[in-house]
Order: structure tokens, then C-alpha cells, then sequence
């Protein structure tokens, strides 16, 4: 708006000149014809030059302008196409898995719980209820990322460093093959409710998990045991002193709090 401010004003300037110069024609005799004419010249070339100084302007600031959006662009690009890669470990998620299943038979019950045998079977009941492998996280992988989050509890951050993958493949996958209304218009679950689900969801859940009635017999284990009977006879619910972690809404957190103050 400047510039065009300033153009406007140096046209209004030379038609000014123009004019006084054809009024004073009429006036001016034959001798100082010339010098009206040089003047006349001068003021021309003076309006050229300004008019060549406004140009140089208007080009000086679009090059400033032009600069600036291509840094901009630059900064603003560099972050996509010049990563830095994050997960660099050696030791990726499938290799850990790798390494519990061949090392020592107590390495992976401390790590997710459970002894070699128990996890192959784990894996072969996943199988048979049509859980594969994904892209790009194996099925002991998947199975691994949620045994190790029911071990530990840790954050989906601290999973995706310990397993070397994005916190999306992580946090996001689609249940395979389970029934429709679990995964109405194909809605990304978690590996870890992946699995869950799969446990909790027929073939798995209809076969393995039965709630006890009044006349189901105390199995053999527990009453031939005498660390174990008689001293739970008839206890229902959860063993004294289990503590479960949960997140109730904010009304009930002093009723879910432990003697440590904890939320349980």
C-alpha cells in the first residue's frame, strides 16, 4: 500500500510540472525557449529516476519476502524430511522375545509371568481363535507386549522403547477375525486389548473360564494342601491384601484408596 501510495503521488508530481511548463510556454520568450527545455528534460529524468527507484524497491522487498517464506518453509519441512530416527536399540522387541523363549526358563517367568511351556500354549490358543501375526508385530510380540504390561503396568511410551516400536504401532491395532460388534466399523484397538479381548471373547473365554456355583467340588490342589485349607474355606472375592490398580472417577477416590493411600 506504501508503494503504490508513492507511485501514485510521483504521477501527480510530473502531470503537475507538465502542466506549469505548458502554462509558462505562452510567456517565455524565444531566449529562454532552451533553458525551458532543459529544464523540462531534467524534470523528466528525474521522474524516471524515481520511477527506476521505486521498482528497485518493489523488487528489494519481494526478494526480503521471498526469503522469509523460504526459511519458513524450510524450518517447517526439515522436521518431516530430515528425521532423526528415535528407536535405535540394537535389541528390538522381537529379539527380547527371541531371548526369553531360548535363555534361561526363569528369565521369562520373572519377565512376563509365566514359564516357556505356558506361553507356547498361550500362543497356540490365539492361533486356534484366528490371532496371527500383524504387518509388523509378530503374535509372540503382541503376546509379549501384553503379558509385560500386566507385569509391570508401565506406560505406552516406556512399552513402545522397551519393544522398539512407534507408540501407534504399539498402542493401535485391528482385532482379526473377532466378532463384528467388537470392532464395528473396523475401530483400532490397542495390542493389549487386542489380546484381551481375545482372551475374554469365544473360543478362548467359553472354554477355559467357569464361575463356581454352591456345588462345585473344592478342587484336590487346594484341600490336600495344607498351606491352602483349611484356612480359606469359604472365602469369597479377593485374597486379603490383593491390591488391584483402577482409576474410579474422582466422587469415589477416597472409597478406593489403601492404607498407603494408594488407588486400588
Amino acid at each position: 500500500m506504501l508503494t503504490m501510495a508513492m507511485l501514485s503521488n510521483l504521477l501527480l508530481y510530473h502531470d503537475k510540472i507538465d502542466e506549469e511548463d505548458q502554462g509558462d510556454e505562452g510567456d517565455e520568450s524565444s531566449e529562454d525557449l532552451e533553458e525551458s527545455i532543459e529544464d523540462a528534460e531534467q524534470s523528466d529524468l528525474k521522474f524516471l529516476q524515481a520511477i527506476i527507484q521505486f521498482f528497485q524497491h518493489m523488487i528489494s522487498s519481494a526478494s526480503e519476502v521471498i526469503n522469509i517464506v523460504g526459511i519458513t518453509v524450510n524450518a517447517y519441512t526439515t522436521t518431516y524430511y530430515d528425521k532423526q530416527p528415535y528407536h535405535m536399540s540394537i535389541l528390538t522387541g522381537v529379539g527380547w522375545v527371541n531371548e526369553l523363549l531360548n535363555g534361561h526358563p526363569e528369565r521369562i517367568q520373572c519377565e512376563l509371568g509365566m514359564h516357556r511351556h505356558v506361553f507356547i500354549i498361550l500362543l497356540q490358543l490365539l492361533r486356534n481363535g484366528r490371532i496371527n501375526d500383524s504387518k509388523h508385530v509378530t503374535l509372540e510380540e503382541q503376546l509379549a507386549i501384553f503379558l509385560y504390561t500386566c507385569v509391570t503396568g508401565i506406560s505406552v511410551c516406556h512399552l513402545a522403547e522397551h519393544f522398539q516400536h512407534l507408540n501407534n504401532t504399539i498402542s493401535k491395532c485391528i482385532p482379526p477375525l473377532l466378532p463384528l460388534a467388537m470392532h464395528t466399523n473396523f475401530i483400532p484397538f490397542r495390542y493389549f486389548k487386542c489380546i484381551l479381548i481375545a482372551f475374554s471373547s469365544c473360543p478362548i473365554y467359553s472354554t477355559y473360564v467357569r464361575l463356581l456355583d454352591a456345588d462345585t467340588l473344592i478342587p484336590p490342589q487346594i484341600v490336600e494342601t495344607t498351606k491352602l485349607y483349611p484356612y480359606f474355606t469359604n472365602v469369597i472375592g479377593a485374597i486379603d491384601g490383593t491390591h488391584i490398580n483402577c482409576h474410579p472417577s474422582a466422587a469415589d477416590h477416597d472409597a478406593a484408596r489403601d492404607c498407603k493411600g494408594n488407588l486400588i
